[in-house]
């Protein structure tokens, strides 16, 4: 019963069998109305002098064996739940119960309990106007459970807390919390949840820094089969969504279905994909650096532009539609210090040539060779000498190795004979464009009037995958995981860079009636301050940051995993309208979420995946005790409901066979 009230709390004389823990939900009845409590705390003693227990411990009777003892729960009020008009209102309480109330426990073995908890779900749910496809993606709890034998004593699996993702993933999630606290294998059973119940159509973009969204495990237990299975159960999806797993990889490229719905592929990149932004971020190159590099790119842009080189050649280095140099055109760039600018001048008076115009926009060779060694250890590209023979006489030339990188670049950059005509027709055009004086030292001068004498066919075009595939099947509302898991990091940053890059300008231009009808998108990412710390949000191409400040526009979301919430920039944070509290004992987190109303208390002793979820897209803009299961947690039923379905099929094709035999007899 309700012993006493302080501010907003109140303590409550636990008697009988009972016992509590803390993050137990406790509820009164007044008249028809319930007021539910969270325990925080704890209070308790033996009411008599502390002289009489001591004695007594001395000797073989038990201290204090008669005395009464008082145990007392400090709860806070969380919800009162009423029916009104038909319905469930579910509200913050504004008045304290009355003292000598009764308070009991919840517990999924009682009926009061259930019917209660399934008001609540239904209560705090949104209109159908503002959540029109509802899923599931938690259950309620009424406390911590601290093995899975206790899971049935706490959580209320029929009272599921449900949100409409293609409107709340918008808005973004974070969902944080300690190392073992279950962060990536809740987010999985959030996506499996969607896959077995949503009715509509919805993209997402799975990057996968560790291999785990897309790994098979033994029974077709690992998370992608389990989605993939999801699917086969769901009717409106069925037909319309597939997965695919996408492999960055310096292996030669692979594809393989594994049935209709999954489709497996393992490829390199082509390096064409790339853009300055990309490299730009990954490198976290400061608005100064930046422009330095476009200043340099542009220019040589120019000169091929104006070169004699053929138009397919050009369309290498130069988007056709959008005149932006290309990932080629930068490794291109590393070349052109080993093979015109060291010889144009550098370390004379008088400047020459390409380097001369370059040096003329302000960026010397110190910049260049610091861009060359960015760049080459960024893409995990080589430059090697190759020796050719002119004459008789072997000449040097700088060409490309992409052996080390899953970044593929042309053939044309790692052929001696073809590049040496590239170099030759950039200084030709220099002179006619910028009238600059002529070198003559370059070494490749002989291999390039070899080249030509001789009519070497040039080689192939560039080989690896294009990386506006994969942004295409999620615009089409696909799910793709993007595993960067075998390649170095700072590679994966720039593969992930380019392929959220491209999902954001294809939205960014369209308009308003037109994005309206386009699926929304999930960017799921762990690690997610590696891209939205401080530091990192200063970069004006940060496209993760600008996705959190204008995503919600374009129908694009992220589902940011951390560690640590606070790691984020204050202003990017906020943008975070749902937010998923799990077990942590940082106290810089815990402070941050008590500002929104989560009982910190509470928060380090949670289990894998309890947690609390706070978002404003719900009736009640209070944070609600949720449990999350695990994608694993789903198999069984998932297989057993596709069992089901099997059968039930083929009693009716049984039953079509009948019924032609009978009118064939």
């Amino acid at each position: 019963m309700i012993y006493s009230l302080t501010g907003s709390s109140v303590e409550i004389v636990v008697t009988g069998n009972y016992t509590l823990g803390l993050g137990d939900l406790l509820y009164t009845r007044l008249g028809d109305r319930y007021i539910l409590f969270l325990v925080t705390d704890f209070r308790g003693e033996i009411p008599i002098a502390t002289k009489s227990i001591i004695p007594a411990t001395m000797g073989d009777v038990p201290a204090a064996y008669k005395a009464e003892k008082i145990q007392v729960a400090i709860a806070e009020p969380i919800f009162e739940i009423r029916r009104e008009n038909g319905g469930t209102v579910v509200v913050k309480p504004t008045q304290p119960p009355p003292l000598e109330s009764r308070v009991y426990k919840l517990d999924p073995s009682s009926s009061e309990s259930e019917n209660i908890m399934s008001m609540l779900s239904e209560g705090i749910m949104p209109s159908a106007r503002e959540a029109p496809d509802p899923v599931p993606v938690a259950w309620l709890r009424s406390g911590v459970a601290q093995s899975s034998g206790e899971r049935a004593l706490k959580y209320f699996t029929k009272a599921t807390l449900k949100l409409d993702l293609s409107r709340t993933v918008p808005k973004h999630i974070l969902v944080a919390g300690q190392t073992g606290a279950g962060k990536t294998s809740g987010v999985m059973g959030i996506i499996v949840y969607w896959a077995m119940n949503a009715g509509e159509k919805m993209g997402w973009l799975i990057i996968d820094r560790h291999g785990e969204y897309g790994r098979q495990e033994p029974g077709g237990r690992g998370f992608i089969d389990i989605v993939k299975n999801a699917l086969k159960l769901n009717e409106k999806l069925r037909g319309r969504t597939k997965i695919y797993v996408y492999t960055a990889s310096l292996r030669e490229a692979r594809e393989h279905g594994e049935g209709e719905l999954l489709t497996r592929m393992e490829n390199p990149i082509n390096i064409t994909s790339i853009r300055i932004s990309d490299i730009s971020n990954a490198l976290e190159l400061s608005d100064e650096r930046v422009s330095e590099l476009e200043e340099a790119l542009g220019i040589v842009s120019t000169t091929i532009l104006g070169s004699n080189i053929d138009d397919s050649w050009k369309n290498i280095f130069i988007d056709r539609e959008t005149r932006e140099p290309t990932g080629q055109l930068i490794a291109l760039l590393t070349l052109l210090v080993d093979n015109l600018f060291n010889y144009e001048g550098v370390g004379e008076q008088e400047k020459k040539g390409l380097y001369r115009v370059i040096l003329s926009a302000g960026v010397d060779i110190r910049k260049l060779r610091t861009f060359r060694r960015l760049i080459l250890n960024l893409l995990g590209l080589r430059i090697k000498k190759e020796m050719v023979p002119v004459n008789g006489v072997l000449k040097p030339i700088a060409v490309l190795d992409d052996t080390g990188s899953t970044f593929k670049i042309s053939p044309l950059l790692k052929n001696p004979l073809s590049l040496s005509i590239i170099l030759d027709e950039i200084v030709k055009s220099t002179y006619n464009i910028y009238r600059t004086a002529r070198s003559t030292r370059y070494p490749w001068r002989d291999i390039a009037r070899k080249a030509r004498e001789e009519g070497a066919a040039p080689p192939g075009l560039e080989t690896g995958y294009d990386l506006g595939n994969l942004e295409k099947l999620v615009e089409d509302g696909n799910i793709l995981v993007v595993d960067v898991s075998q390649i170095p990091i700072n590679q994966g940053d720039v593969v992930v860079m380019s392929i959220i890059r491209r999902v954001f300008e294809n939205r960014f231009g369209r308009g308003v009636g037109e994005l309206a009808s386009l699926p929304s998108i999930a960017i799921v990412s762990e690690e997610a301050p590696l891209y939205l710390s401080r530091e990192r949000v200063r970069s004006p191409y940060n496209i993760f940051a600008r996705i959190a400040k204008e995503g919600r526009k374009f129908k694009l979301g992220l589902i940011a995993i951390t560690q640590l919430a606070t790691l984020i920039e204050n202003q990017i944070l906020a943008n975070f309208n749902t937010i998923i509290a799990l077990r942590t004992k940082y106290s810089t987190d815990i402070n941050y979420y008590k500002t929104i109303g989560i009982p910190g208390e509470t928060l380090t002793s949670l289990g894998d995946r309890e947690g609390y979820l706070y978002t404003p897209d719900l009736r009640v803009k209070e944070p609600i005790p949720v449990y999350i299961p695990g994608y694993f947690e789903f198999h069984n039923t998932i297989e057993e409901r596709l069992r089901k379905e099997r059968e039930t099929s083929f009693a009716g094709e049984e039953e079509a066979a009948g019924y032609l035999l009978g009118e064939d007899e």
